[in-house]
């Protein structure tokens, strides 16, 4: 597959949606809060429709690398040495506003593959399915390490057919699985994400406190800091970054086992720095009639984020990217500038928004 030479930017459309409120009760009331005749129309759109909605700062364009049929739910992806897509699909998320149905094994892993060269996939492979609630991926080790909670495991193909055939267990601990009965304990946002394979050689993840390499022929584990909430991501100086729903980017200037060494240091400098000082996100709504222009600290505001080293651009040296929910952005933010592109997503009657893999 011939790679564009733009950046290339997953935005996982499923991976920003908001989980259902917890804690609503039955026949509770569920006061509107815009107006009716204030929400214009949002027909579901095609993914070459959505396409044209984006606004991107200049210098950067947007290109489908992958879209329904294809691909579905897609929530985690890792690029392979031959160019193919691994891509985690989450296809048991919120089947409906009360997520009936999510503790089924609806979720599985496919291989994109771009058969003709043209940048754009035109094959899909299922790996790996009969998943509950899948959310991580790297490649490693000829196989996959696939995190569905409350399981990593760690996938091969060892006959050449594309399916998984080999599975290894390697943690127990990776999230809580889903139980309908008590719903706040799996809530998809707490649950670990973003596998890392870091510059020292341990795989990291977001919101989970262990590692794990391959040493002396076994799968070792180790411990490490908690870190943010979705996302995690490396510079080229070995800086683990990641965020919040409260903040746009956080980083550990010092390897965090360095600083806890010493049990007595309770709040070590170095460690879960705010990198970015300036918090707000302003809206900038295309219907100003009802969304007024406002200073957005919203909870629930920030997931995913990383940096690229492609950028083609005098005054941006490895920026970072954070992509927001609620505004629709993506956040970059490079040298104390900060720019955004930003998505108008719109919703499907059944609110769900278009879906697939982009590269920006």
């Amino acid at each position: 597959m011939k790679m564009p030479a733009a950046i290339s930017l997953a935005l996982l459309a499923p991976a920003l949606l908001l989980h259902g409120q917890i804690g609503d009760k039955p026949g509770e009331p569920q006061a509107a809060l815009v107006p009716a005749a204030l929400i214009p129309p949002s027909p579901a759109l095609t993914a070459e429709e959505e396409m044209k909605t984006f606004q991107v700062a200049p210098g950067f364009r947007v290109e489908l690398v992958a879209s329904e049929p294809l691909v579905g739910d897609p929530v985690a992806m890792a690029f392979a040495p031959d160019g193919r897509l691994w891509v985690v699909e989450m296809r048991g998320y919120m089947p409906d506003l009360d997520g009936t149905g999510e503790d089924q094994p609806a979720g599985r892993v496919v291989v994109l593959t771009d058969t003709d060269g043209d940048g754009r996939m035109d094959k899909s492979e299922v790996f790996l399915d009969g998943l509950v609630m899948p959310r991580a991926i790297t490649l490693a080790r000829g196989g996959a390490l696939i995190g569905a909670p409350p399981v990593l495991w760690f996938c091969r193909d060892t006959d050449g057919d594309g399916r998984a055939d080999e599975k290894i267990e390697i943690a127990t601990d990776y999230g809580v699985q889903v139980d309908p009965a008590r719903p706040a304990l799996a809530n998809p946002e707490r649950a670990p994400n973003s596998l890392l394979w870091a510059l020292d050689g341990w795989i990291y993840s977001g919101a989970y406190t262990a590692k794990f390499r391959w040493r002396d022929g076994a799968w070792e584990r180790g411990v490490t800091s908690f870190r943010g909430q979705w996302g995690l991501s490396q510079d080229d100086w070995g800086h683990l970054f990641h965020n919040s729903n409260s903040d746009h980017l956080r980083a550990d200037i010092v390897p965090a086992h360095y600083l806890g060494r010493n049990p007595h240091f309770f709040r070590p400098a170095g460690a879960n720095v705010k990198v970015a000082a300036k918090q707000a996100v302003w809206a900038h709504p295309s219907k100003p009639r009802h969304q007024p222009r406002l200073p957005a600290r919203d909870v629930a505001r920030l997931q995913a984020q990383g940096f690229h080293r492609r950028v083609r651009a005098p005054d941006l040296s490895r920026p970072s990217f954070s992509g927001g929910i609620l505004r629709q952005r993506i956040h970059l933010r490079a040298g104390g500038q900060s720019r955004e592109t930003r998505h108008r997503h719109r919703r499907s009657r059944h609110g769900r928004r278009a879906r697939g893999v982009c590269a920006a």
